[in-house]
């Protein structure tokens, strides 16, 4: 093999390694799920705690660059900046065909995960003693990926005592479920409100007691006109199918 081609496939495997540390706009770190798929923990907790891909891809970063001082610097005699160079327009490339492709495969889904959801979508709250809701207002940005266009009814989620969730079902004023449409590869922003809407608030918790919350949405329910049920939350672009 000649020393330039074994320069390059030196820079392109440590270029590797990194990218496998590296959190993109749409996906965790690729090794993540590299680790998960052979049955491995990426996290001490749950996505919490100390991150395990580095420690692993550390040390494979460590090798790699080795084999890059050996082939590229000391055989072919590549200076440091072309090193650098080369290593940020590998990423570049991986960054971009990562976020190309998870685009594409949630594109092509025929169901509402297809929908995602801004993670800094907002929302303000107030119930009373009766689990009425007193006042409410709420921001949320969501993405058709698809060509098609999506409706579904929405319910927002939003953490509770503990491990609990309150679920906010969003309705009209004739406390039928209101349904949202977005059109083919339609980005919007919904004003979610009392003045035209109403909300339907339940607790998963089951306590009793007037409560409010504000904050960013963790998670959003979406179900479409057949009652099937998809889950978004900001740790998995994708979406989760929740049972029928």
């Amino acid at each position: 093999m000649q020393s330039r081609t074994k320069a390059i496939l030196s820079i392109f495997v440590f270029s590797l390694t990194i990218f496998m540390m590296m959190t993109t706009k749409y996906l965790d770190a690729l090794g993540d799920y590299l680790l998960r798929g052979i049955g491995l923990k990426a996290w001490t907790g749950d996505s919490s705690g100390f991150h395990l891909t580095i420690l692993f891809f550390a040390v494979a970063a460590l090798i790699a660059n080795y084999f890059v001082m050996r082939f590229a610097v000391d055989e072919y005699g590549m200076r440091g900046r072309r090193v650098f160079l080369l290593t940020a327009i590998f990423l570049t490339c991986f960054t971009i065909l990562t976020n190309t492709t998870a685009l594409g495969i949630k594109g092509n889904y025929e169901d509402l995960r297809t929908i995602g959801y801004d993670p800094n979508s907002r929302i303000s709250f107030n119930a009373d003693t009766d689990m009425k809701i007193t006042s409410f207002e709420a921001d949320l940005q969501l993405t058709n990926y698809a060509k098609a266009s999506r409706a579904f009814y929405l319910t927002l989620v939003f953490p509770d005592h503990g491990e609990s969730k309150m679920y906010h079902r969003i309705l009209t004023k004739e406390n039928e479920p209101f349904l949202f449409v977005l059109g083919g590869k339609e980005s919007r922003s919904f004003t979610i409100n009392l003045e035209g809407f109403n909300v339907k608030y339940e607790s998963a918790s089951g306590i009793d007691g007037s409560t409010g919350g504000h904050g960013n949405i963790p998670s959003v329910i979406l179900t479409d006109e057949k009652g099937k049920t998809i889950e978004l939350n900001r740790k998995d672009f994708f979406g989760i199918e929740l049972s029928r």
